[in-house]
């Protein structure tokens, strides 16, 4: 029977070949990253690496979870990246904030992240070329879209590369205890998404607004009376525990993020294409829009209207389908599509996130 020092020996060995293919690996990466330099191509390739991700997860056998295997090649796929090129990005809010994580996780901790005070400054960043790509706020499950990400869409000359899921978890942080805590700082999103919590637990507290979490958990470190609505991440950064965890009213709150970059990443087979469209202030022409999209079988994941707000009572359409603007079908519907409207941007074509 093997001792625990036998079964150790046997992981340092599988430890040594791991690192022997790692490197292997990230010196292949960096001749794809000359290949890609002299193409004039970043060392991001989306697709690449959601077949990748995908390929991973399907060989996972166990004991490994599904999603540790995909956080752990997440990583070694930020490595193999800054061994090409460095890359920079931007995000909404200091460390810690739901953005900076949903860029931790999409683009690993080999990225260098630099935070931007609003989501306009993200914007302005990746457009001036001092960052490469930027990460916002779409939606939210329970409170909808976020109008200043939706406006920038429209005119700015980014394409949306990849879309990130973030699943919010809210804690109340400070530095306890509870019953001392008289006012609580956080976003109104947030104080709302736990208003119900906030009200049965906390009914004589304050409600401070912040233009984000992470600042409430940072206005709570300096505040003895003081707790936030923020991530257990943030409070931590910040010399804060979670006084109590998982506070929002609804189960399953997530948030959406998209990647903002310069390129169009290949088709996968499982593809997302957004739509930016304003039609004739006129009956039937918002159908009109859609018909062609609808005569392909093509399915819409998201609609929504956002004022514009240079005209009065009129409005530009959001729209999320499934597929890839290269394919025929997709291709056709699009041009139809853009007929019937004033104005029309295909916002980018992009791999479905999880």
């Amino acid at each position: 029977m093997m001792s625990i020092d036998d079964h150790r020996r046997q992981i340092d060995d599988l430890d040594g070949q791991i690192v022997a293919l790692l490197n292997e690996r990230a010196r292949l990466a960096a001749l794809i990253g000359r290949e890609k330099a002299q193409e004039g191509k970043g060392p991001l390739d989306t697709a690449r690496e959601q077949a990748v991700i995908q390929a991973v997860v399907k060989r996972g056998e166990g004991p490994l979870r599904v999603q540790d295997l995909e956080a752990i090649y997440r990583e070694v796929l930020s490595a193999c990246r800054a061994v090409q090129r460095e890359l920079v990005v931007a995000y909404h809010g200091p460390e810690g904030s739901w953005h900076h994580a949903a860029a931790q996780r999409f683009f690993g901790s080999a990225a260098v992240f630099r935070s931007g005070h609003d989501i306009p400054a993200v914007f302005d960043a990746a457009e001036r070329g001092q960052v490469d790509y930027a990460v916002v706020a779409i939606e939210n499950s329970s409170e909808g879209q976020i109008g200043a990400t939706l406006d920038r869409l429209v005119d700015t000359p980014l394409r949306i590369c990849a879309e990130v899921f973030v699943d919010v978890h809210h804690c109340l942080v400070g530095k306890g205890p509870l019953e001392r805590v008289r006012r609580v700082y956080s976003i109104p999103i947030a104080l709302q998404q736990c208003a119900n919590w906030l009200r049965q637990n906390l009914p004589q507290t304050g409600w401070v607004e912040v233009a984000n979490t992470a600042e409430g958990a940072e206005r709570a470190s300096q505040d003895e009376e003081g707790a936030a609505v923020a991530s257990r991440e943030a409070g931590e950064l910040r010399g804060l525990v979670a006084l109590v965890e998982n506070i929002e009213d609804y189960v399953g709150n997530r948030t959406r993020f998209l990647v903002m970059g310069r390129e169009e990443p290949e088709p996968t087979g499982a593809d997302k294409t957004s739509l930016a469209a304003s039609t004739m202030h006129k009956s039937g022409a918002l159908h009109a829009f859609l018909a062609p999209l609808a005569e392909r079988g093509l399915n819409l994941t998201m609609i929504q209207s956002r004022p514009i707000k240079t005209r009065q009572w009129e409005y530009m359409f959001f729209v999320d389908l499934v597929g890839h603007r290269r394919e025929a079908r997709v291709a056709e519907a699009l041009q139809a599509a853009q007929g019937q409207c004033l104005f029309f941007k295909v916002l980018g074509s992009y791999p479905e996130g999880g």
